[in-house]
């Protein structure tokens, strides 16, 4: 009967151990390829719990009162080190500057075409530097710099980047600070029927010192009529982001892999995750035919159908829609998702990595944010009229890190 009770016990101090352990540790491997570090990250064979739960504790917007709150369209977000939030309203042309609390502050900019003001076509990427002042992208055309209480300090023209770099191309997408006088720049080679190839121009602001990052070639986009495929599941550089220390980190949308460069120690790694492949059947072949045919006129659909029926797509899910990093170094991964992208009903899945490249476990979270930042993460969100959004980031102490 001793014995017994000795098991018992035992018994049950082990599964109480045990509690609340709902997923085990990655299994991580290290190799070295040339001079690029590979970190191959293998999940746990059972669904892990989120690392974090989220608290909305903050909406900015209204659907009727105070113009400052009164947001036209939901824009880009940023967010500074004083937790000041950023939004830009492409529809206004400007800036609106609200407190940690909410509380609007201040605006900056205006609709033209000199100093201080935003072309009809500025994507307002929001970059708040270090040195305090702000810089926005006012696509195509120009960086504009302001101080932080909004007035204008200069303007950096990108037209003239053809000039003065030695290779052939243009600028894509959005640039990004790193502080005051650094900033990456995508930048992209692109000849009909030939590969895309892609790459980074590390500059100061005057591009006077300049680095060039080789990120490689991606299949050229598939053009009928004289028109791009932009939403066909193809090979391109599909997102990039710089972390606060100078690392860059991009990925295709084709496979689950991430290339990340050191700029200061000039090193190379390359992040694995073994996800379970999910093969793309025939079946999904022709249901995201019958989408993409869809948004044509009838008359033009047989010559579309005709090529996306040649096209080659990727034979596994799931791909990155995401990339965004913390203010800790962390990479959060944002794993593929259908469409609507907002107000997703499943909610959205991200593969969390630290600096070295190590899974640390998923997040699941009910909005795709747009900014991580000091515990919190921000979105846009649009109810019945367009909000900002900020949750607190409540950590999972059940969950594996």
């Amino acid at each position: 009967m001793r014995l017994f009770s000795r098991l018992l016990i035992a018994f049950l101090l082990l599964a109480l151990s045990n509690c609340g352990r709902t997923s085990s540790p990655a299994i991580i491997s290290r190799t070295t390829v040339g001079d690029t570090l590979v970190v191959v990250s293998t999940p746990p064979s059972e669904d892990p719990a989120s690392l974090y739960w989220f608290e909305r504790d903050l909406i900015i917007g209204v659907a009727e009162g105070d113009d400052p709150y009164m947001l036209v369209s939901s824009g880009s977000i940023a967010v500074d080190e004083d937790g000041r939030i950023y939004t830009g309203t492409q529809s206004e042309g400007e800036v609106r500057v609200f407190g940690p609390d909410g509380e609007f502050l201040h605006r900056f900019g205006r609709r033209g075409e000199g100093p201080g003001e935003f072309s009809a076509n500025a994507f307002f990427e929001i970059h708040p530097l270090q040195s305090g002042e702000v810089a926005v992208d006012d696509i195509p055309f120009q960086l504009e710099v302001y101080d932080a209480r909004g007035d204008f300090q200069k303007s950096i023209d990108l037209r003239m980047l053809p000039s003065i770099v030695e290779k052939e191309g243009y600028w894509d997408a959005s640039v990004t600070w790193l502080d005051r006088d650094t900033l990456f720049i995508p930048w992209r080679r692109f000849t009909m029927g030939e590969p895309t190839h892609h790459w980074f121009l590390y500059a100061d602001e005057a591009f006077t010192s300049r680095t060039w990052i080789d990120a490689g070639e991606t299949p050229s986009s598939l053009f009928i009529d004289g028109e791009s495929m932009y939403s066909l599941p193809y090979p391109v550089l599909l997102d990039f982001t710089v972390t606060s220390d100078g690392v860059i980190i991009w990925c295709t949308n084709h496979d689950y892999r991430l290339t990340c460069y050191d700029v200061a120690s000039d090193s190379w790694m390359k992040i694995v995750f073994e996800l379970p492949s999910v093969p793309f059947t025939s079946q999904d072949r022709r249901e995201h035919i019958a989408r993409e045919l869809e948004r044509f006129p009838a008359e033009r659909r047989a010559r579309r159908e005709q090529a996306l029926n040649k096209m080659p797509f990727p034979d596994h899910f799931p791909q990155i829609t995401g990339l965004y990093s913390d203010d800790e170094g962390n990479i959060w991964v944002c794993r593929y998702i259908s469409e609507p992208w907002s107000q997703h009903p499943e909610g959205y899945r991200y593969d969390i990595f630290n600096s070295e490249g190590e899974w640390q476990g998923i997040v699941d979270s009910p909005r795709l944010f747009d900014v991580i930042r000091d515990g919190c993460a921000y979105c846009s969100g649009w109810e019945e009229y367009p909000t900002i959004e900020r949750y607190r980031m409540v950590r999972n102490r059940h969950a594996v890190r």
